[in-house]
């Protein structure tokens, strides 16, 4: 006779709610600060201004001894890299890299 395990998730509005602060962090306030400083003083200032937050969050982090989500270590990792080589190439096509060169990035980094 085969027992069976049963696994209780918690509901949506947990999981999103435990989410959120990392998610945006990680994700919308740097897309934010691209998007408005693109559009307003242009792409080198919106790769800064982007990057500068992505790295501010994550060493507010580590000087609070608070944990360090690993989407706000990978995001900054990969915003970094994206940032270094669209600076050198000077070309706005090499800071979105194609979708296997970032999973490879990823794997690199785990």
């Amino acid at each position: 006779m085969q027992h069976r395990t049963t696994i209780h998730l918690p509901s949506i509005g947990s999981l999103l709610r435990h989410a959120w602060r990392p998610l945006c962090e990680s994700t919308f306030v740097p897309l934010a600060l691209f998007w408005v400083l693109f559009t307003q003083a242009g792409f080198d200032a919106g790769l800064y201004a982007a990057l500068a937050w992505s790295i501010a969050a994550l060493l507010s982090r580590v000087v609070r001894r608070q944990p360090v989500p690993a989407v706000l270590v990978l995001s900054a990792v990969l915003l970094t890299a994206r940032t270094v080589v669209g600076l050198l190439t000077g070309t706005r096509s090499s800071t979105s890299c194609s979708p296997p060169c970032r999973t490879s990035c990823s794997r690199c980094c785990w």
